[in-house]
């Protein structure tokens, strides 16, 4: 694949990771809102600071008190975004799973005098329950009584995994929720959870949009970063971290490409056999048609040859033939008309010689040749005689014409006939014969 092609490709996917990171984005900090609204209603509780504020004789008066005011229930049987609900208490009054005696050990943890100093601002923490030692996304804020003492330390806990995974929900690559760019919250790998979030790279708790380059495991990924600062709270960001792989972006549309390619190489294969054969046979067929139609421009009218297919050509093929057949039909038909025409012809003039030959009158002609004959030879000139026998038998041969052969004794002596009558003619004397 072309680095034009790879770069549109990691384009797109990236405007899509952004897509999926806007939505993640708006989905968490709509939990993280609803959470604050808790955390802002339980901080103006006035039953629980009655409640807290209180002075109880006896575990009765404690238990009667915190049965008239069942602060945290509403809230986790309303909102599914809620694990769980704590309050560490300076009092020791009641401890069950909501209401916990903050002893010298839990007041010497850094988390409850970071939420001291605080002063009621809101604080996020990556912490675990206090009875099942699970971790958690939590909020810490500290409660005060109307003297502005503090009573204790609200903690409230999101809900795992569900909630948080409903916030990466359709998106196909492995993302991160992480706090203050450092501890994992959210994955779908479990084992990663509060573990060091490292691919930051040692950056700031940077607010706002960017993009990482980084090498995990030997394998180049590019990090799309979403970091905000959840309302209300002043120290605190948290990062929606998507990492996309960069070998498995480009993997499947190699793939594709090289699919298509060979797909497209072995179509065109196919389509260079298909022309080459198409092309041959074209050819042959072509010049099949050309040494027809040479044939016919020759007068050689009958094609008797077929040709194959079933296109165009075949009709043109087809056309010719019927055209040089025609052609041959007509050509046959003048031929006979025209043999019969001169036919008649000759037996016209047959007929107008006979017609002349008899106005002639052979036999007066005969009879008056033999006559001059035999007085030539009563007056004893032989010479006279001869000629006009030689005369008497070249008229004979010409009244006698027909379309018969005749002999060539006949015509030999026809000649010699000729060349006495015109040696008599010219008297003996040496003369050249102009033959026309």
């Amino acid at each position: 694949m072309n680095f034009g092609t790879r770069e549109i490709v990691l384009s797109n996917t990236m405007n899509e990771v952004e897509a999926n990171a806007d939505k993640m984005e708006m989905r968490l900090k709509s939990i993280i809102k609803r959470v604050i609204n808790i955390s802002d209603l339980i901080y103006i509780n006035q039953d629980l600071k009655t409640f807290l504020a209180g002075q109880y004789d006896s575990p009765l008066e404690v238990y009667n008190a915190y049965n008239q005011y069942p602060v945290f229930d509403d809230y986790l049987t309303y909102y599914e975004e809620i694990e769980k609900i704590q309050f560490f208490m300076k009092k020791d009054i009641i401890t069950d799973s909501h209401f916990i005696y903050a002893n010298k050990v839990i007041q010497n943890q850094h988390w409850y005098q970071n939420a001291l100093m605080k002063r009621g601002r809101l604080t996020w923490l990556y912490m675990q329950d206090h009875w099942t030692s699970k971790k958690y996304l939590a909020l810490t804020r500290t409660v005060f009584d109307h003297e502005n003492q503090p009573l204790g330390v609200l903690v409230i806990y999101i809900s795992p995994p569900d909630i948080l995974k409903s916030v990466v929900e359709g998106v196909s690559y492995n993302t991160f929720i992480t706090l203050d760019n450092k501890r994992i919250v959210y994955n779908q790998n479990i084992a990663l959870l509060g573990r060091h979030a490292n691919f930051y790279q040692n950056r700031n708790a940077d607010i706002g949009n960017y993009v990482m380059d980084k090498t995990i495991n030997e394998e180049t990924v590019k990090i799309n970063v979403h970091s905000f600062r959840p309302e209300k709270s002043l120290d605190n960001t948290i990062q929606i971290a998507t990492q996309v792989p960069i070998d498995g972006i480009i993997h499947e549309p190699n793939t594709i490409f090289t699919r298509g390619f060979l797909i497209s190489l072995g179509a065109l294969s196919i389509s260079l056999i298909l022309i080459g054969f198409f092309t041959n046979s074209f050819h042959k067929r072509i010049q099949q048609l050309r040494r027809a139609m040479f044939q016919v421009a020759k007068g050689n009218f009958h094609i008797t040859q077929e040709m194959k297919g079933h296109d165009e050509i075949k009709d043109v093929y087809k056309d010719l033939q019927t055209t040089s057949e025609s052609v041959q039909k007509i050509i046959d038909e003048v031929y006979i008309h025209k043999i019969k025409e001169e036919t008649w012809k000759r037996k016209q003039k047959e007929m107008d010689f006979k017609m002349l030959a008899s106005q002639i009158n052979p036999h007066f002609l005969y009879n008056t040749l033999e006559m001059i004959r035999m007085k030539a030879i009563l007056n004893k000139d032989p010479e006279v005689a001869k000629v006009i026998k030689m005369l008497s038998k070249m008229m004979r041969s010409s009244l006698k014409r027909t379309d018969q052969s005749i002999p060539l004794s006949e015509e030999v002596a026809l000649i010699e006939n000729y060349l006495e009558i015109q040696k008599l003619r010219f008297g003996g004397n040496t003369y050249p014969i102009k033959w026309r």
